[in-house]
């Protein structure tokens, strides 16, 4: 087969894995984005889509590993630096994290999905005062996100400014984010016991 109609069939492949992985199903998603890259296999998108879906799947080591195919193929692929970066956060790799993060910060400063990655990366390393500023940037970008508003409330509750994560967590829940009522809880209970 010609290499242009193995990039014809490979862009059909992944035509159909996005639809899939639109709909949530991405086990099948999945499926058609590797047969993209088997034809193609330089395909960013595909590599990209792929480290997408495996990270909805929590298969957070494949995830990483198509995300950085995407990145060695386009450097400049500020989503799957984003995806890398929650990849490495959900296997505990804070520095790597925060690497990515930034990197994809550094191509694309306005997606607020970064700066949550990023401040999720200091939260896990217990770096307080960074995750806070960190969500505090990434409101100013999107003022009201809801998912910002929730990890700013987290990283306030962990820092024992109880009032302060009352009051983001409020707005979370008002903008529609599912609060956990155990955060709730726990921040109601440290507002009580800081008194």
């Amino acid at each position: 087969m010609s290499k242009s109609k193995n990039e014809d069939i490979a862009w059909k492949h992944f035509r159909r894995g996005a639809i899939f992985y639109e709909r949530k199903m991405l086990d099948v998603g999945i499926a058609e984005f590797k047969k993209a890259i088997t034809l193609n296999p330089k395909f960013v998108l595909a590599h990209e889509s792929l480290g997408a879906a495996y990270l909805g799947k929590a298969m957070f080591e494949e995830s990483i590993k198509h995300s950085l195919k995407a990145i060695e193929f386009a450097p400049k692929n500020s989503n799957a630096y984003t995806n890398l970066g929650n990849a490495y956060v959900a296997v505990s790799k804070f520095d790597q994290a925060i690497v990515a993060c930034k990197n994809a910060i550094k191509i694309k400063p306005g997606e607020t999905a970064s700066y949550n990655n990023l401040g999720n990366a200091h939260l896990g390393k217990g770096e307080l005062t960074q995750a806070i500023s960190v969500y505090n940037k990434a409101l100013k970008i999107k003022r009201g996100d809801s998912l910002s508003l929730n990890n700013l409330g987290v990283a306030l509750f962990f820092n024992q400014q109880y009032d302060e994560s009352l009051k983001a967590l409020g707005k979370a829940i008002k903008s529609g984010y599912p609060v956990s009522e155990e955060l709730l809880n726990d921040v109601k209970k440290g507002l009580q016991e800081s008194k």
